[in-house]
C-alpha cells in the first residue's frame, strides 16, 4: 500500500507540464538574444579599433628625371595670321556682281567683286556737261573784258568823262576777272573730280590682296554705309592661325619673343597645340586705355601674339583659349604629378611602396606647373610613388600595386 501510494504522488499533470516547458523555453530564446546583442556590439566596438592593414589595387607612378618647365597662363582668342576685309565705297556707287562665295580659296589678284559701271559712266557724263558750260562761261567772261577795253578808249576821246570812265572800267574789270577766276577754279575742280571718276572707271573689280579662304560674304551688298557694318568680302588666310591675348604688367618682365606655349582651347579642354611668342608689346595696350579701363583696375595688360605651329586641327577662329606659356626650365629634375600629392598643415608629402607596405615621405617641392611638381627632397629616382593618395592612410600599410600603372 505504501509503495502504491508513492507512485501516484509523483505523477505530473501533463498541462502544468507543458506550461513549464513553454517558459523555460521563453526563457532560452530571450537569453540568447540577448546575448547576440551583446556579441555584436563588442565585435563592432572592437572593430572600429582595429587598424586598416590592407590596401589593394592602387595606382603607382615610378619617380623619373625629367625636363620640368613653370609655366604662366594667360588667355587668348584666335585668329587668323592673316585677314582682309573689303567694305563698300559709297562713292564708287552699287555693287553689280560678287564673284565668290563662301568656302572659296582665291589667290592674290583674283576679282571678288565689281561696281556697277553705268552709274561710274553717267557722272563722267555730268562732268563732261559741267565742263562745256564752264568753258563758254569763261569765254563769255573773256569777250566781256575785250569789249570793255574796246569802250574805254572810245570813250578817252571825250576828255569831260575820262574821269568817270576809268572809275567805272575799273569796276566791271575787277568784277569780270573775279568771274573769270572762279570759273577756272570750277573747270579745275571739274577736271579733277573726272579724274578720280575715270580711275575708279579703272577699278570697277575690286581684287584681292592676300590668297586665302572666304569666310563671309555681305547678303546684301547695297546697303547704306550707316546701315552696313559688315564688309562685303571677308577673306582669311589658310596659314596656321595666331592667338592674340594679353597678360599682365607683372607677368610681362617673364615673357620672352620665342618662349615656348602650349594652347588649350576652353571647348576642348582635352587637347592641345604648340606654338611660340612671335611679339609682346611692351607699351599698355592703346585699346584698353583708351576704352578707360585702365582707371577701374590695379593693372596694366600689354598685348601678345603667338603663332601657332602647323598643325591647328580642331581650332576655329574666334576660339577662346588658354596659353601656357613656358618662362623657366630646368633639365633632369625629380618630378610627381599633383595627383601624387598630398597637403597638409602647410606641409607637402606621399606615400612610397617599399615591399608593399606604404611609407610616409615628407616633400620639399620646388618648380611646379598645371601637371608636375619638382620635388628636391624626399624621394629618388626609381621610387614607387602611389597615385590618389588618401589622407588617411598611415605608415606601414600593406598594398598592392597594379603593375600596369607603375
Amino acid at each position: 500500500m505504501v509503495g502504491l501510494s508513492l507512485k501516484y504522488s509523483l505523477h505530473i499533470d501533463p498541462e502544468l507540464k507543458a506550461e513549464f516547458m513553454k517558459k523555460k523555453w521563453l526563457v532560452t530564446i530571450i537569453g540568447v538574444g540577448i546575448l547576440s546583442i551583446v556579441g555584436v556590439n563588442v565585435f563592432l566596438i572592437t572593430k572600429s579599433k582595429i587598424p586598416i592593414s590592407k590596401v589593394t589595387n592602387v595606382q603607382g607612378i615610378e619617380v623619373k628625371m625629367k625636363q620640368m618647365s613653370d609655366t604662366l597662363i594667360a588667355s587668348g582668342i584666335v585668329t587668323p595670321r592673316e585677314e582682309e576685309q573689303i567694305f563698300k565705297d559709297e562713292t564708287m556707287g552699287t555693287i553689280k556682281d560678287i564673284f565668290v562665295y563662301v568656302g572659296q580659296e582665291v589667290k592674290k589678284g583674283s576679282e571678288l567683286f565689281r561696281y556697277d559701271e553705268e552709274e561710274i559712266n553717267n557722272r563722267i557724263a555730268l562732268l563732261e556737261i559741267a565742263r562745256t558750260r564752264l568753258s563758254l562761261e569763261l569765254e563769255q567772261h573773256r569777250e566781256r573784258l575785250d569789249s570793255l577795253e574796246a569802250d574805254f578808249k572810245h570813250n578817252l576821246k571825250d576828255t569831260s568823262q575820262v574821269e568817270e570812265s576809268l572809275r567805272q572800267v575799273e569796276k566791271n574789270k575787277n568784277e569780270l576777272e573775279r568771274q573769270v577766276k572762279y570759273t577756272m577754279l570750277s573747270l579745275k575742280q571739274n577736271e579733277m573730280e573726272m579724274t578720280a571718276l575715270l580711275k575708279k572707271k579703272d577699278n570697277l573689280v575690286v581684287k584681292s590682296t592676300m590668297s586665302g579662304i572666304v569666310k563671309k560674304v555681305a547678303r546684301n551688298a547695297n546697303k547704306t554705309a550707316a546701315d552696313l557694318q559688315e564688309p562685303i568680302v571677308h577673306l582669311v588666310s589658310n596659314e596656321p592661325y595666331k592667338v592674340k591675348g594679353t597678360i599682365t604688367e607683372f607677368d610681362s618682365v617673364f615673357v620672352k619673343v620665342g618662349q615656348p606655349v602650349k594652347v588649350r582651347a576652353k571647348v576642348l579642354s582635352s587637347e592641345k597645340w604648340e606654338g611660340k611668342i612671335e611679339s609682346i608689346q611692351l607699351n599698355p595696350s592703346q585699346r584698353v586705355m583708351n576704352s578707360g579701363l585702365e582707371k577701374s583696375t590695379s593693372v596694366t595688360p600689354y598685348p601678345f601674339e603667338v603663332a601657332l605651329m602647323d598643325n591647328h586641327k580642331g581650332l576655329e577662329d574666334g576660339y577662346h583659349v588658354s596659353v601656357e606659356i613656358q618662362i623657366k626650365a630646368k633639365d633632369n629634375v625629380l618630378t610627381l604629378p599633383h595627383d601624387a600629392i598630398l597637403a597638409k598643415d602647410s606641409k607637402e608629402f606621399v606615400f612610397a611602396v617599399v615591399d608593399n607596405r606604404l611609407q610616409k615621405r615628407e616633400l620639399t617641392i620646388g618648380l611646379m606647373n598645371d601637371e608636375f611638381k619638382e620635388v628636391l627632397t624626399g624621394v629618388k629616382e626609381g621610387d614607387i610613388i602611389v597615385r590618389h593618395p588618401k589622407i588617411e592612410w598611415k605608415d606601414g600599410m600593406e598594398v598592392k600595386v597594379d603593375a600596369s600603372t607603375s
